[in-house]
């Protein structure tokens, strides 16, 4: 039996009780706790010690913010004293990521992603290098329930998915955003329930599902703003009337950029120029004044930015520095296993072993085998094949069942297990049944068991119509078609499956993936999704569809939310602007904003970014030589410019937040981008 760490438990800041041992079977050794008392508030309105020592005592003060979701994920950052840069944070015994943990100088803050969890206030505790510990009780509450994303503007029309765990809501179901239902919504599974919010007073409102059974509601759920958005920055405000209100932050920090020259307006000559004061701000304000209209932000030492064709009073603009910041130290990452039993049922019958219950007898030069897999966090990735204890051979020893083994990255995921038949010469994989067990959770360098029994049936199958996507070219591209359908489990992940991708050539054939999970028993509540594309082998052009939740009924799925892959204008690719103006052409369904990357060579940081309204398709970069400092003349030599179209379901782009540069947001991109010249001015 290995050492578990043992906390400080510290009731108050003026005292602690003897240390809680932990059960987490983690070789960290044993802490220590030393008896200090303390009293005296700093000026941060925290404890240091009255012995006159120079530190304080070791403790966890505060976490922000203090509750999110069961399924982990949430941005909390940890006040207090005494840690260290190897400061080892757990959530009950569960070990937070390493990689997933920053500390920041001097010792008062860890930042970290919360681990998943089980619904309900749960203790805190922090372990040195040194072995000394401190726990900090219920210093954080898992909700039941989330909203996804947490807040919106005041004037509605967000759309929202309402999450919940292990519920099992009907289509009677009805969400609440404070005393207002959502409207339009969309049963989609007994876990999630998505709609668009209606208006409301700015504030925090408790979110809630009212079902015949059930009433679940978390206070302070979401929160309605009347500005640009104060987490994520962006659009807001309603239309500009006389004035509008420009915050510049830095992207990394977010502290306020002074200094900063900002311009209204495509031309240096505009009569609304000004440099941010020491908190990041600047006003323009005149009779008249109306939307829309282009605002630019430019410092020494960042990206210039800019923002085009929006109408809205508060604009809160992020620049990204050429040298990012050290974020400070990010430990090693560490990974766990899963290990287990695997059989097809009928244990007490002697049928656990026997493939001949799901999997038919194989032809010349096959065998029947189970590969165990874990879910993926992430859609665009196929789940790793599994090592050789992860794959069961018919015929290995077995007494009522298979035993398995695979590695896993920690956090909250699922185990499955499919049964098929493969090539033994070209190892192609043809699954027949599937197992899955779900709500699984596990901390770094942690082992857990789960028991996989399979009996689901991979009998469905989704046709999809691409009949309207864009056409191929086989000199610039796009080359080629894939679709990729993969299964949604919630908060577990997405089962994503090698042989449930299909690449094609012909958009006028219907495209068929089969050997699907029937979506019950143990997959009730997931969904089928997609992401389709008509790609150029991972280079540019492309131009991409996803899917979140798919019908199951017989009928093709049509795909016809297409946007149009961008075509340069002027300037021609490699070619010179005849004006101060980029212009290119798109087809198609009309994104919600375009994202232009204007760079010094092609995967480079960039030297201008510009978000606009998804009807506008060109742009200018104001001349703004001389105009603040570090303020130099377009560089010489060849440069490279990308515009990137995004749709986004429910989102006006008045009301735009940086949270939708998340792609897990879009609906729909595109992609193109060329080298260019700036002209000469000499």
């Amino acid at each position: 039996m290995v050492a578990m760490p043992a906390f400080c438990r510290f009731t108050s800041l003026a005292s602690h009780r003897a240390a809680l041992l932990l059960g987490l079977a983690l070789a960290l050794g044993t802490a220590a706790c030393d008896d200090r008392k303390a009293s005296g508030p700093d000026t941060d309105g925290h404890v240091f010690p009255s012995d006159g020592t120079v530190d304080p005592p070791f403790v966890v003060t505060q976490l922000l913010p203090d509750h999110g979701p069961v399924y982990g994920g949430t941005e909390v950052t940890i006040r207090g004293f005494g840690f260290d840069e190897e400061s080892r944070v757990y959530f009950g015994d569960l070990m937070v990521d390493p990689s997933l943990t920053i500390f920041q100088a001097p010792n008062r803050i860890l930042v970290l992603q919360t681990p998943p969890g089980l619904p309900g206030p749960i203790d805190i505790g922090v372990m040195r290098s040194d072995g000394q510990s401190t726990l900090f009780e219920d210093g954080f509450t898992y909700d039941r329930l989330s909203v996804d994303p947490p807040s919106g503007s005041s004037a509605g029309g967000t759309l929202v998915r309402i999450k919940g765990a292990d519920t099992a809501w009907s289509d009677q179901a009805v969400a609440f955003l404070g005393d207002t239902p959502l409207e339009d919504q969309v049963y989609v599974s007994p876990t999630l329930i998505t709609g668009y919010t209606a208006a409301h007073t700015p504030g925090l409102v408790t979110v809630s599902v009212e079902d015949s059974t059930e009433l679940l509601s978390v206070q302070e759920g979401f929160s309605y703003y009347d500005s640009a958005d104060p987490i994520n920055g962006g659009l807001g405000g309603g239309p500009i009337q006389g004035e509008v209100n420009v915050t510049v932050l830095d992207t990394y920090t977010s502290e306020p950029v002074a200094d900063a020259y900002v311009l209204m307006g495509a031309d240096a000559s505009s009569p609304y120029q000004a440099v941010t004061d020491a908190t990041g701000r600047v006003t323009f304000s005149a009779p008249g004044l109306v939307g829309p209209q282009m605002l630019t932000v430019a410092a020494e030492g960042y990206e210039r930015v800019s923002v085009v064709a929006f109408d809205a009073r508060d604009v809160t603009l992020f620049l990204t520095p050429f040298v990012p910041p050290n974020p400070g130290t990010i430990p090693g990452q560490s990974y766990s296993a899963v290990q287990g039993f695997v059989s097809f049922g009928g244990v007490e019958f002697g049928e656990g072993c026997d493939f001949d219950l799901r999997v038919p007898e194989p032809g010349p030069g096959e065998r029947r085998i189970i590969k165990v897999y874990q879910s993926v966090q992430d859609y665009d990735y196929v789940a790793s094949e599994p090592g050789e204890s992860g794959i069961v051979v018919e015929g290995d020893p077995c007494d009522s069942s298979y035993s398995y083994f695979i590695y896993a990255r920690p956090g909250s995921y699922a185990v499955y297990a499919l049964a098929g038949i493969e090539n033994e010469a070209t190892q192609v994989f043809t699954p027949y049944a599937m197992g899955i067990t779900r709500g699984l959770i596990s901390g770094p360098d942690q082992v857990i068991d789960a028991d996989i029994e399979i009996h689901i049936s991979l009998g469905r199958q989704v046709s999809f119509d691409i009949s309207s996507a864009p056409p191929l070219n086989m000199e610039t591209g796009p080359v080629g078609y894939k679709l990729r359908l993969f299964v949604d489990i919630g908060g577990d992940g997405y089962i994503v499956r090698a042989e449930n991708q299909r690449t094609v050539q012909d958009a006028s054939d219907l495209v068929v993936i089969d050997r699907l999970p029937e979506l019950g028993l143990e997959l009730s509540g997931a969904s089928y999704s997609a992401v389709i594309e008509a790609h150029t082998n991972g280079l540019y052009p492309y131009s991409k569809v996803l899917l979140p939740v798919l019908p199951t009924g017989p009928a093709p799925v049509v795909v016809d939310q297409w946007l149009g892959i961008p075509q340069a204008v002027d300037p021609a690719p490699g070619g010179v602007p005849l004006t101060s103006r980029m212009i290119w052409d798109a087809t198609g369904v009309e994104p919600t904003f375009n994202i232009i990357l204007v760079r010094t060579h092609p995967d480079g940081d960039a030297y201008w970014r510009l978000y606009l309204h998804g009807a506008v398709t060109q742009f200018v970069l104001p001349d703004l030589y001389g105009l603040g400092p570090g303020l130099e003349g377009h560089p010489s030599g060849e440069m490279f410019w990308h515009v990137i179209p995004v749709y986004v379901d429910g989102m006006d782009f008045d009301d735009f937040s940086y949270r939708y540069l998340n792609d897990r947001y879009w609906g729909a991109t595109a992609g193109n981008g060329w080298p260019f010249t700036f002209p000469d001015l000499e």
